[in-house]
Order: structure tokens, then sequence, then C-alpha cells
């Protein structure tokens, strides 16, 4: 049995953070309960051990990030530290667990936050950006995504709205700019992975549905585009809006979502980690395939429909990467972030 973490907005009928209990050969969830009742937890990361959890979280209209902790039968609030105007989209944690990290999409900031010895929270830091795009999309900064790139002193961020990818060190509790990398005018890059030995992340852009290979020096932290390959193979003819990005553990296959498209786009990597090639785009049976996640043994997907609040299962052949859609079919709401758990 599998076990996956979903994080949904909550203006319909989802109420919070969800466990979904997966047999891959059901067509039905073994068991759904409701982990933490919270406020939009849109996005939501885990300590090294899965027993702490930090979310995005709006209560009574005070946005920021919620720390839970696992007491062995459920999720506890350890604190919650309201500090933005607008709800952030994007959480992460430090390698290390000192810090959380957090992306604004409608404040257009970067936000540091301290994770203190009993597990309260402080705000160490923020980053206001400042530019726009071609794009109506991108009258402003809007930051997507902060990480730390693997185990590096570098963390990277994603500015849809300025078109650039951006890496930062953090000296004294404050977040310092090493570097910045601009992408094609209009792209919107939105998330990245990296590959898991060789010095590459892999940037889906929202906007021009493309995925920018960018090469990062591990000692500078300073980046370099490499290549840029589109998801699909010619301009879809309504909307659409690239959404996630995953890699498998062996760096072979690339995951990315298509909103509007409705469809997941399959891509082989080189063995050297710098070119990509399309194999598969494959329907996501549901609307708006806002996020999905490899399984704990990456032998199948699970993919969330925001729209339509579908959960649907693809098998995944580890040789050939390729998808193939499942029976499996349960519906969730506004189902936006989706947590593989080991």
């Amino acid at each position: 049995m599998d076990q996956f973490y979903l994080g949904a907005y909550t203006d319909g009928s989802n109420t919070g953070i969800h466990s979904l209990s997966v047999d891959p050969n059901l067509d039905q969830p073994l068991k759904v309960d409701r982990l933490i009742e919270e406020a939009d937890p849109c996005y939501f990361c885990l300590s090294a051990d899965q027993k702490s959890l930090f979310t995005l979280s709006n209560p009574g209209s005070e946005p920021g990030v919620s720390h839970y902790r696992w007491t062995g039968e459920d999720f506890q609030l350890v604190d919650r530290l309201a500090f933005l105007e607008e709800p952030a989209c994007y959480v992460s944690l430090s390698a290390d667990e000192r810090y959380v990290l957090c992306a604004s999409y409608r404040q257009a900031s970067l936000i540091l936050i301290k994770v203190q010895a009993n597990g309260k929270l402080e705000l160490a830091d923020i980053v206001q950006r400042t530019g726009s795009g071609p794009h109506p999309n991108q009258d402003q900064p809007h930051c997507h995504y902060f990480k730390q790139y693997r185990d590096s002193p570098f963390f990277l961020a994603c500015d849809l709205g300025t078109d650039e990818v951006l890496s930062y060190r953090i000296q004294e509790d404050k977040l310092q700019l090493v570097d910045s990398l601009a992408i094609p005018a209009g792209s919107g890059p939105r998330h990245l992975v990296a590959h898991p030995t060789l010095p590459y992340v892999y940037v889906l852009s929202e906007l021009s549905y493309t995925v920018e290979v960018v090469q990062v020096d591990d000692l500078s932290g300073h980046l370099e585009a490499v290549g840029r390959y589109q998801t699909l193979p010619q301009a879809p003819q309504g909307f659409n809006s690239s959404a996630a990005i995953r890699i498998s553990s062996d760096g072979r296959f690339l995951y990315c979502s298509n909103r509007g498209e409705n469809t997941l786009t399959v891509f082989a990597l080189s063995k050297d980690g710098r070119r990509l090639d399309r194999i598969q785009i494959i329907a996501s049976q549901g609307d708006f395939p806002r996020d999905f996640n490899l399984s704990p043994d990456e032998s199948y997907l699970l993919v969330a429909h925001q729209n339509d609040g579908h959960l649907r299962l693809f098998d995944r052949d580890p040789e050939t990467g390729l998808l193939t859609a499942k029976d499996f079919d349960y519906q969730l709401d506004q189902v936006v972030c989706v947590q593989s758990i080991s």
C-alpha cells in the first residue's frame, strides 16, 4: 500500500490536507483521511523523517506558514506565522531543516523563515522583487518556486513575471543574490527540478510550455542555459499553461503537466543530462492537471486535477519511461499539491 499527501484550496468542499492510501491494482483508494484541517494548504513540504509538515495557510485572511508535528496519532499545530497580505504559492525546507523558504506570486517576494529549536517560526528575511515581462500575466514579478539546490549552499528561485531563474545563498539569516539567468522573454518560469547526480536543473515555463536545461556551477552558484525544449509539438489552439515537473530518481526521464491541453509530456534525458527527447504526450484523464507525483517505487504516477477533482493513476515503465492510463478514478476537490510518502 502506498501513501500520498494532498494539499488543496479550501474555498469549495475540501477542508485541508488529506492522506490517500493507494493499491495501484485497484480502481479506488484503500483509504482517504483528512490529516490536517487548514485554510488553503495549497503547497506543503515535509522534514526528512516526515514528522514535521510545513504548509502555506490562510486562516481568517492572515496568510502565512503553519508548522505541524506528527505525535504518533495525528498532526498537531506547533506554530503559525502570519506575515503576508496575500497567500504565497510555494514552500520548501532547507536540507539542514533550519529554514523554510517561500515564494509569493501575488506579493512578488521571496521569503526566508527560521525554524527555531522548539519548532517555532521566525521571519528572517523578505526579498521584494522588481520588474515585469511582455506577457499580460507578467505585469509584475511573480515568484513561483524557491528551494535549495540539492545539498549545495545555493537556493534556486523562479520568477514567472520577470523571466528569471535566480541563485541565492544564506548569510547570517539573510538572502544574498548570487546569480540571475534571463530566459527568453514571455516564458514565465514556474518550477524546476534538479538532476539527481549531474549539475543540471530543468526549468518548466508556464507561458511558453518549454523546458530550459540550465547548468549550475556547484562551487559558484552560477547559472548557464544550455538548451530549450517544447512540451507540445505545436502551439495549442486555445488556452494552455504548463504546471508541474518531476524527474525519475535515475535521472533518465522527465515528466511535465499541461493545463488546458490536459496532457502529460514525457522526455527522455541524454546520459550527459544536457539534451531532452520528447517521447510521449498522453491525455491526463481530467481537467487542469495542476500537480502530480511519482509513487514511492516510481512504478506509477498519481495526477490531481484542480478543476474537476479527478485523481488518476498512470502505470510507468521504468525502462522506457512511458505512461499508460489505469482505470483508477477518485474525486477530491481542488487538489493542487501531491507529495509521495515513503
